[in-house]
This record gives structure tokens, C-alpha cells and sequence, in this order.
């Protein structure tokens, strides 16, 4: 029987205490050295606060505390230093591999998600943000098949719906899209992104739908644009098409905790 997550339960959080440790060691890396971000690149050394040891975890969470300020470069140096210290710890390895997907480093990317499945094939967020990777991709498939992996780990988790029926849109197959997305909210009402994608999911399908009358009436088709969830709805008054699967990126929930 399927039950609806209690608010609050979605997104664990088990590295949040050491991204409030990351804060506050940036903030006095701040205070004590007059280099901008920008002409810095930091050694591991430089992230070493006298509040804490120099743990893997204690540098992940420093690492997040720099993606948090869209210090990529850093934030990667950071997760670095982590597998310098422990090479097995998934969560360092999956935390850059976002890091790396935001700069546009697929390769790195997709590598360290595999390894960190590879020493902990329950990882959720490595499965989940491998399938963002794979639809950016345009591997619709493969994004459906980790984000099912997740469903499977845990039939529970809205965010593995909603990103399996946007790859599900994205191919084409609306109502598959749409079982998933209602699903999504079925579990979390307060869940904001299904709203959207679901809207967007309507929209293409009734599209999809009024372009067979235009094809069976001779007329010609339209496409959607390629830009923000809110130029698609208003697509449908310009009776356009999805083509390019582009469209739907905007709708993905990556794994960011």
C-alpha cells in the first residue's frame, strides 16, 4: 500500500551539519586572507579551520558551503581533499560529481557517479543525479533506468517521479509522464517542481493531440521553444510541438543536499 511521505521527510539531509561546519570555516578563510575566489584556487591545507580535524566529511561540508556561494572551482577542490583522505567515501565523490556537471564536465562527472555507485549501489543521489546527467545527455533511457533504480530503493521518493516523468516527456510517452508526476504529488503535495512538470507534461499532450488535427486537417505544426517551464505553457496557444528534448531540463530536481 502506498503512503504519503510526512512533510519533511523528502530530502534527508545527513551531511547537513557538516555544511554548517563548511560555512563557518569559509567564513574565517574569509576573514584572513585578501584573495578573491577568483584568483584563488585553494590547497587542501588553506580549508583546515582550528574548529574542526580535517576529516573527509569535514571537507565535504566545506565543499558545499563553496558550491552554496557558486564557488564551483573551489567546492570541487574542496571534495577533493575529501577522497585524498578517504578515496572510498561515495558522498564526496557524488557531491563532485555534481559540481562537475554544473561546469559542464561531463566525463569527471558521470566517472565519479559510477565509482560511487560502484562502493554503494544504494546511493540514491548518485543514481539520481546520473539520470539528470544522462537527460542533459539525451539518454532518455538510461535516465529512466536510474531513476527506476531509485523507485525501486524507495518507492517512496517524489523526486524519482517526478524526474522519470519528465524523462518519460521527453521522449514522448506523456501518460507515462503523467502517472509519474501524479504519483509525485500523490506522496508530496508540497512538492513544488510536479506542479510544474505536470502542467507542462498537460500542455505537450494536449499539444501532441491538436497537432493530429492539424496533420489530419493539412496543415502544419509548431514547435515548442527550447527555454524556461513558463514559455512552454504559453506555447500552447501558439499550438507548438515538442521536438527538442532540451525543453524539459528545467524541470529536473538534482540530488544537492
Amino acid at each position: 500500500m502506498r503512503t504519503r511521505l510526512r512533510k519533511g521527510e523528502r530530502f534527508a539531509v545527513p551531511l547537513l551539519k557538516w555544511t554548517l561546519i563548511g560555512v563557518i570555516a569559509v567564513a574565517l578563510l574569509w576573514t584572513t586572507t585578501s584573495l578573491s575566489q577568483a584568483q584563488l584556487v585553494l590547497e587542501c591545507p588553506d580549508l583546515i579551520s582550528e574548529l574542526e580535524a580535517p576529516t573527509a566529511q569535514y571537507y565535504v561540508g566545506i565543499g558545499n558551503a563553496y558550491f552554496t556561494q557558486i564557488d564551483y572551482t573551489n567546492a570541487i577542490a574542496a571534495y577533493t581533499c575529501a577522497l585524498d583522505i578517504n578515496a572510498n567515501y561515495a558522498p564526496a565523490l557524488v557531491r563532485r560529481g555534481y559540481a562537475y556537471t554544473v561546469q559542464g564536465d561531463e566525463d569527471r562527472a558521470l566517472a565519479d557517479y559510477n565509482r560511487a555507485l560502484e562502493l554503494d549501489p544504494n546511493l540514491i543521489d548518485a543514481y539520481n543525479n546520473r539520470g539528470v546527467l544522462y537527460m542533459t545527455q539525451g539518454n532518455f533511457g538510461l535516465a529512466i533506468g536510474d531513476f527506476s533504480v531509485v523507485i525501486a530503493i524507495n518507492p517512496e521518493d517524489p523526486v524519482a517521479y517526478n524526474n522519470r516523468g519528465i524523462a518519460y516527456a521527453a521522449e514522448g510517452s506523456f501518460n507515462l509522464a503523467i502517472e509519474d508526476l501524479e504519483f509525485a504529488l500523490e506522496l508530496d503535495p508540497e512538492y513544488a517542481a510536479p506542479h510544474a512538470s505536470l502542467g507542462a507534461a498537460y500542455t505537450a499532450l494536449a499539444v501532441q493531440s491538436y497537432n493530429e488535427y492539424r496533420f489530419i486537417s493539412g496543415q502544419g505544426e509548431f514547435v515548442l521553444p527550447r527555454r524556461q517551464p513558463v514559455d512552454i505553457i504559453r506555447a500552447v496557444d501558439e499550438d507548438g510541438v515538442i521536438r527538442e528534448f532540451e525543453v524539459w531540463i528545467p524541470f529536473l530536481t538534482p540530488s544537492t543536499d
